[in-house]
């Protein structure tokens, strides 16, 4: 925030100083014009050259005046050279506009070309003449993580970014996170997430229509592209700026391959090869891939070395899922103790394979309930296309601080998957599977190769992906095996490794190794 606020100080004050330049430059232009008869351009291009060495003397004494790297007679030779530019500009919008607008409106010409030129004159002053002292030794940069997110959100997106926030601010990274000004609820992100830190933030504007349908979501992406990409311009120091993201989407982070800062990017499944995403890939510093297919299909796809990759699937807060009483957790909820809770924990969306529930739940015992935490049954109707079966019990969307009290109430618990869909048969990486044996509860999964790259055999029971008839057959071997404990404790012990905190240190060792002039 500190530096957003330099920035943009140094900015109004190249405004302001400009603004002294334009009046005289305004002067001098009506004077040439008017009264020694002068062609507009020719005019306005001896107006800008005097406006030039007042701007020149006002920035160096005031708006830079703490950055004195140079001699006063080289900083003048580069501050004209660099303003070249800015006055060519200003030169080419008033001769087209007395060519193509007539000659009167020459004034106005002039004041179009010096608001061009004055973005012009403050990125060349700021990044050339002006610019910071070079560092030798490596730099602590601040990590920028910019997501085209809503925030908070009670989508599983909101939570992995607010808890991989915290977990690099945790390992000591000084972060910033970048978001659209969407609405959203009152609550803080820490607040609604129970983090243990307040997450620096920065809300852009954006035209926020993204709930409108596909069109208006993309329209307001783009806005948040063009804002991102000026913030980071403007009001970023380049030389000690890292920047992190996550595909939330399949084109709002392409745009960080034009800024010329290091960037590294979550990859949470495969890419078209296109022009754009060449571009981006050849320029990213670092990929995170969520699973070994993602990985192998980017590396082969885009011709990446093998060491600007890391695997990392996604973690869990062991704090917040430790084991909680099943009897205990069930009477705080008012659900029923007198049969056994198969659950599911997630929202409803089509590429989940949910419809399979409807044809297992008739082939499980009376005394066995399906029950779903995070929808509701005319959701599940949309999606699937039919009514859900009675024996599914809908406990509707609930508060992310509840989840871990749910997912301790349960005899069971489901990870789904299906062929029919590519992200979720192949990329996948959902959180409720490492909070599932975090909570030390049997895990049911569907057996897709996004699954299997997390979970061992030997720490869940796998089911036939669209299987109704396998799926419930697996759902009563988890019920009844005399050996769920083991299976219980082998997945506790494997999720030791896969906690945010974790993840965020060894994906800050993999961007420090291949960082060359700064660290985060």
């Amino acid at each position: 925030m500190k530096q957003f606020i330099e920035r943009y100080t140094s900015f109004l004050k190249v405004g302001m100083v400009g603004a002294v330049g334009t009046g005289i430059q305004a002067l001098i232009l009506v004077f040439l014009v008017e009264f020694l008869y002068l062609h507009p351009a020719i005019a306005n291009t001896i107006a800008a050259e005097a406006a030039i060495i007042s701007n020149f003397i006002l920035n160096n004494l005031w708006t830079f005046k703490n950055r004195s790297i140079h001699a006063l007679p080289k900083r003048f030779v580069m501050f004209n050279v660099s303003a070249l530019g800015s006055v060519s500009i200003q030169a080419i919008v008033v001769w087209a506009g007395v060519v193509f607008f007539g000659h009167s409106l020459y004034l106005l010409y002039a004041v179009v070309g010096i608001g061009i030129g004055w973005v012009v004159n403050y990125l060349l002053y700021s990044r050339f003449v002006w610019r910071r002292p070079l560092h030798k030794d490596k730099t602590i940069s601040t990590l920028y993580y910019i997501a085209n997110a809503r925030m908070p959100t009670e989508k599983a997106h909101g939570i992995q970014i607010a808890k991989m926030c915290e977990a690099f601010l945790e390992a000591g990274v000084n972060l910033v996170l970048v978001l659209p000004r969407r609405g959203s609820p009152g609550k803080s992100i820490k607040d609604f997430y129970g983090l243990r830190k307040d997450i620096p933030t920065v809300t852009l504007p954006v035209i926020d229509l993204h709930n409108k349908g596909p069109f208006w979501y993309h329209v307001s992406s783009y806005s948040f592209i063009i804002s991102y990409f000026f913030y980071i311009l403007l009001c970023v120091d380049k030389k000690h700026s890292v920047i992190y993201t996550v595909d939330l989407d399949r084109f709002s982070y392409r745009a960080l391959s034009y800024l010329g800062v290091p960037f590294f990017s979550e990859m949470h499944g495969g890419k078209p090869s296109n022009v754009l995403h060449r571009k981006f890939f050849s320029k990213a510093s670092g990929i995170i891939p969520t699973n070994y297919i993602t990985k192998q299909e980017l590396q082969e796809k885009f011709h990446m070395p093998e060491e600007k990759f890391l695997v990392e699937p996604n973690g869990v807060d062991l704090s917040s899922f430790a084991p909680f009483s099943k009897e205990e957790a069930r009477e705080q909820l008012g659900v029923s103790k007198d049969s056994a809770l198969v659950l599911y924990v997630g929202r409803i969306f089509d590429w989940k394979g949910l419809d399979i529930l409807t044809e297992a739940a008739p082939l499980l015992p009376e005394s066995v309930t399906l029950g779903m935490v995070g929808g509701v049954a005319e959701e599940y109707e949309r999606i699937a296309g039919h009514k859900p079966n009675p024996r599914i019990q809908f406990f509707g969307s609930q508060p992310y601080a509840r989840i871990p009290l749910w997912i301790a109430a349960a005899d069971v618990l489901l990870v789904l998957g299906t062929k029919r869909d590519e992200q979720s048969y192949h990329y996948t990486s959902p959180m409720k599977v490492f909070e599932y044996m975090a909570s030390k509860r049997p895990i049911v999964a569907s057996k897709t190769p996004a699954l299997m790259d997390v979970l061992d055999p030997q720490a869940c029971y796998f089911y036939e992906p669209d299987n109704a008839e396998s799926l419930a057959h697996t759902i009563e071997e988890a019920l009844n095996d005399n050996g769920q404990e083991m299976r219980i404790e082998v997945a506790y012990k494997i999720v030791q490794k896969y906690t945010w905190n974790l993840r965020a240190q060894r994906i800050r060792t993999f961007m420090n190794q291949l960082l060359k002039d700064r660290s985060i």
